[in-house]
């Protein structure tokens, strides 16, 4: 069994948890900061698919759905990459603070082969540069 590794995130949004968790599921504004072509059925055991930053396929389904709280995505691994044992998993967390959200992402599960470093880097940078664009959809829209 090889070895995983993460990453965690968090970012402070002045929105509304509800604004916050609606840009989590809602395909119109995935499309806006996560990436391209997302398709989601927004339940436990549904699909969650995008293409981060335009450049890194994600394809998953929903394991934890629990509304203005906690959506946690399970990763089939994608197809340019070798199969591993392990799960990729996003697991994104809300909360309220004084002028409002916190919005804490722990991804886990990739695996620690070299042959695994570029996705997880482009992972890395590619969700950095997402959580910016989340700050300003939600801020754009809460104000």
């Amino acid at each position: 069994m090889s070895n995983v590794r993460g990453y965690a995130q968090r970012i402070e949004l002045s929105a509304p948890v509800a604004r916050v968790w609606r840009a989590l599921h809602d395909p119109v504004d995935l499309n806006v900061w996560l990436g391209s072509g997302a398709a989601v059925q927004p339940q436990v055991g549904g699909s969650y698919d995008v293409v981060l930053s335009g450049q890194v396929p994600r394809q998953g389904h929903i394991d934890v759905f629990e509304p203005e709280r906690r959506l946690r995505v399970i990763y089939l691994t994608p197809p340019s990459m070798a199969p591993e044992k392990g799960t990729i998993i996003d697991d994104y967390l809300i909360s309220e603070q004084p002028g409002g959200s916190l919005l804490t992402l722990m991804a886990d599960g990739i695996p620690e082969s070299p042959a695994w470093d570029h996705y997880f880097l482009a992972l890395r940078r590619q969700t950095a540069v997402a959580m910016s664009r989340l700050s300003v959809l939600v801020s754009k829209s809460s104000g």
